[in-house]
């Protein structure tokens, strides 16, 4: 299970290092996007013996300070069980705590509503409303930009694989993955609009980006889950949750 873990966590580094800068400040290396801002771009993870860890935190904060980005952290407790210690002392409180679930081809359980109609995102459609469906579904209603199109047309030149979920012609539920060499990809971003949840939506996007993963030679996908609900979904289709991941925010 370790390895496993390890596996995983090694697939992040090398989505991240594709878009991000990444910093080594041992025993964390900083993942730094140059242009955007958003949490999730930019964080920190461990990558050795946490000996060091809080001797060197005023260090990664001078990195992240640098290019004027909130000091964050992500991990796995399994793998690193006295991170949040180390954290809680130097005044870093975690903020996120969510189960992360795995997909293996043998537990696959295909999952369609017949009501939901599914296919891939291309670079001629509407880029935009496709970011905003990703921000509504997370409770975010600012506005789009012509950069965030940008980002999203360059995400897919790059291979970048999202899939659209539509109902009644409707663009409902969105959500991606990278493929990595290591064949272990992390599905990201998959919302729903709140008018169209309860419909299947988000289970037959998700099942249709794990077949799509596993027809390219993929061997497992992982996520981690928001909430209870979206655990109950996840697991419908064959997603069981082996690991923690934790988050945690400098204020």
């Amino acid at each position: 299970m370790i390895e496993l873990l390890q596996t995983i966590e090694a697939s992040v580094q090398q989505v991240a290092a594709e878009a991000c800068n990444l910093i080594q400040v041992p025993p964390f290396v900083a993942m730094l996007h140059p242009d955007d801002p958003a949490p999730w771009f930019n964080y920190a993870m461990p990558m050795a013996g946490l000996e060091t860890a809080a001797a060197n935190l005023p260090a990664l904060r001078q990195v992240f300070h640098a290019q004027q980005r909130q000091l964050r952290f992500e991990w796995t407790r399994e793998l690193w069980p006295e991170l949040e210690a180390i954290l809680r002392d130097a005044g870093i409180k975690v903020d996120h705590v969510n189960p992360q679930m795995i997909c293996l081809l043998e537990q696959f359980k295909p999952y369609h509503n017949p009501a939901v109609s599914l296919r891939m995102l291309t670079t001629a459609d509407d880029l935009a409303n496709y970011r905003q469906v990703t921000r509504l579904g997370f409770g975010d209603y600012s506005a789009i930009s012509q950069a965030d199109v940008d980002s999203l047309h360059n995400a897919l030149t790059d291979g970048w694989r999202y899939a659209m979920a539509t109902i009644e012609g409707e663009l409902a539920a969105v959500g991606g993955y990278k493929p990595t060499s290591l064949g272990v990809v992390e599905l990201v971003a998959i919302a729903t609009l709140p008018v169209w949840r309860r419909r299947g939506a988000a289970a037959s996007l998700t099942s249709f980006l794990v077949a799509d993963h596993f027809a390219n030679a993929g061997k497992s996908a992982f996520l981690f889950a928001a909430d209870s609900i979206a655990q109950a979904t996840y697991a419908k289709i064959g997603f069981q949750q082996i690991a923690t991941h934790l988050a945690a925010t400098e204020e």
